[in-house]
Formats: C-alpha cells, structure tokens, sequence
C-alpha cells in the first residue's frame, strides 16, 4: 500500500490483459494497455476493503492500511 502516501483520493479496479506489454519496477507496474473494470470511487469506499482475506493481507503487508478498515474484528 506504499500508493497510499501519494495522497490519491479515489481508487478503481483494472485489469491488465494478457497481451499487455507491462513493466515492474521495485514499487509500481507500468503497461501499455489496461481496462478500467468500475467506476472510480473514494478510497475508503473501494470494494476491496470488504473482502476479508484482502483486507487481511493488505493489514499485514502494511500496518497502517488499519484505519480504513471499517469492521475492525481481528
């Protein structure tokens, strides 16, 4: 969750197709071709935040991911 600090305000899903020319550097990716999957919406609204499992890796590969979380239950 380093992206986090850069103070973006709105998060959205995407897809990288397979056929998509993509670079990885140390903290981010770079491609040629995405598909934004959903409309872009505040960072604290993302789906993501409601998939337990996620929210449990995202918790622990960056602790301070917690205060978004909204149902605090481990």
């Amino acid at each position: 969750m380093d992206w986090h600090f850069l103070n973006y305000t709105h998060l959205c899903t995407i897809e990288v197709p397979k056929d998509a020319q993509t670079v990885k550097f140390q903290s981010k990716f770079r491609s040629h071709k995405i598909i934004i999957m959903d409309t872009p919406v505040p960072f604290k609204e993302h789906q993501m935040w409601r998939i337990p499992d996620r929210v449990k890796f995202i918790v622990k590969s960056n602790g301070m991911a917690l205060h978004h979380v909204q149902n605090q239950s481990e």
